[in-house]
């Protein structure tokens, strides 16, 4: 995906998020300096790393699940049993 966003898009930035630790709760994420890698993997397509903490992510996913982050549309367009007059 990446390269087909950079091809396309030259202005866009992407960034690899990753565990900040080797030992972190981020179930399916790696911590890519002490993973082993995939060969599917190219670290040089990402612009930059991001470092994220197991509890900061966990706190993310919490405050991106609460009913006030909720955007009615969003959600009409994503689901069929959504409301459709909000």
């Amino acid at each position: 995906m990446n390269r087909t966003l950079k091809r396309d898009l030259p202005e866009v930035r992407c960034y690899s998020a990753q565990p900040s630790s080797g030992f972190h709760g981020l179930e399916g994420l790696k911590h890519m300096p002490t993973a082993i890698v995939p060969g599917s993997y190219d670290e040089r397509l990402a612009d930059g790393n991001l470092w994220i903490e197991t509890e900061d992510a966990y706190r993310m996913v919490r405050r991106a699940n609460s009913p006030r982050a909720a955007n009615p549309l969003l959600l009409r367009q994503c689901s069929p049993t959504a409301p459709k007059n909000t």
